[in-house]
């Protein structure tokens, strides 16, 4: 079983530029474990051309 959650900010330097920032919060239930609660922040830098 897996529950997770994503926030996303867009900014939009100019018409044809824009920057995204996420934060994604997931927490696995690993079988003969338990839950293993993690966090990823990623971005990406968009040109369009």
């Amino acid at each position: 079983m897996l529950n997770e959650s994503t926030v996303g900010i867009n900014w939009w330097w100019n018409r044809f530029t824009r920057v995204s920032f996420n934060w994604i919060r997931s927490m696995p239930n690993l079988l003969g474990y338990g839950l293993a609660p993690f966090g990823i922040f990623g971005t990406r830098f968009h040109i369009e051309f």
